[in-house]
């Protein structure tokens, strides 16, 4: 077995080089290169791994000794999908998350692997974003009286989040009226398919919806060009701030209302639609959904019939439910601060590594 491991390894590395070399060829490269020579970068960071444009830009880095610096953005990127550009250092945020490296890549040095903590959470621990809730509750019309549950969408590689969702909106209509929490909407900055604009009409007397303040694509394919603004940040630390409950469909908004020490509800009960290739126990069954393994870290909802008790769990005794959210926080992110900064300081020291070298 470790020896069809290792020639599969060898294999797949063989596969890498010869796909880089193919994009140091792209028709992009020279006029690239002519651009990195007129500027003279010191170092790169390349923020998204997974794009395979990158690999051109890292390629000419390599040509020009420039060093290039990759990040793993996100908890699903290593076991989903193969790194594109072959990098200089590659950025991780945990040791959990370096250990993946090992395993992915064993043929990548792990004094190359730098732990710096990631950005993606940063905002949370700053104050100076946090809104009083009565002015929140009052800029975005929200009732005083109720609690707040988000629904957070995912962008269309999970198809079914809006009638999911209208299944929630359903059960919560059936509760008495003074128990009813509100609903509050957000998309995925990324979703421009209008999915859920009759389900936010439908359920307007219980939802509110609050779109991502992101430069918009306009189609699901410009998802890449989407970006957040620091209006959006803002926006996102005052929902996970004042919602008192999470609902998703696995994403890392888990992780994000972990911050706050607030439970977290996955849904994960089949629906008809798009049977013919979308599996909900395959979502689930994805490796990075394996880091909640023996933990008691997000509620569930595995029924229809489940839903209004899962969630009054979670409002009504959001400390003795999902127990262990921490745990599995500190699990994938080792609880690191000022990650920006650590990120700042490694590129400034390579850029001073290669001033002293040449």
């Amino acid at each position: 077995m470790a020896k069809l491991a290792a020639t599969n390894i060898a294999w797949i590395d063989k596969i890498d080089n010869l796909l880089n070399k193919q994009y140091a060829k792209n028709p992009a490269a020279p006029a690239l290169e002519a651009l990195l020579r007129q500027t003279k970068p010191d170092v790169i960071l390349c923020t998204h791994q997974r794009v395979p444009q990158a690999s051109t830009f890292a390629e000419v880095c390599k040509k020009l000794d420039i060093p290039f610096v990759t990040a793993i953005f996100s908890w699903d990127n290593l076991p989903k999908s193969r790194i594109a550009p072959q990098a200089h250092k590659y950025i991780v945020w945990s040791s959990y998350m370096k250990r993946e490296m090992e395993w992915y890549y064993p043929t990548i040095t792990q004094e190359d692997v730098i732990i710096t903590g990631t950005p993606q959470f940063e905002c949370y621990a700053k104050r100076a974003l946090h809104q009083p809730k009565e002015e929140f509750l009052e800029q975005w019309n929200l009732p005083k009286d109720k609690k707040l549950v988000l629904l957070s969408g995912n962008d269309m590689t999970s198809p079914n989040d809006h009638y999911y969702f209208e299944d929630i909106a359903d059960a919560i209509m059936q509760m008495p009226e003074a128990e009813r929490p509100h609903l509050i909407l957000r998309r995925a900055p990324v979703d421009a398919s209008g999915r859920f604009d009759a389900f936010a009409m439908k359920y307007a007397s219980i939802l509110t919806t609050i779109d991502p303040l992101w430069t918009n694509p306009k189609s699901e394919k410009d998802g890449f060009a989407s970006l957040p603004t620091f209006a959006d940040v803002a926006l996102l630390t005052n929902l996970c701030l004042h919602c008192d409950l999470v609902v998703n469909i696995g994403s890392t908004m888990g992780l994000d209302f972990a911050h706050f020490d607030k439970p977290a509800v996955y849904i994960n009960y089949p629906k008809p639609y798009n049977a013919d290739w979308y599996d909900i126990d395959f979502i689930y069954g994805l490796e990075h959904f394996r880091t909640l393994d023996g933990l008691d870290a997000v509620l569930w909802i595995k029924s229809k019939s489940d839903i209004v008790r899962v969630i009054q769990a979670g409002l009504n005794t959001p400390e003795a439910v999902a127990t262990q959210r921490n745990e599995w926080k500190r699990k994938l992110t080792d609880d690191i601060p000022n990650a920006s900064e650590n990120i700042a300081r490694l590129l400034l020291q390579l850029a001073t590594d290669k001033k002293n070298n040449q």
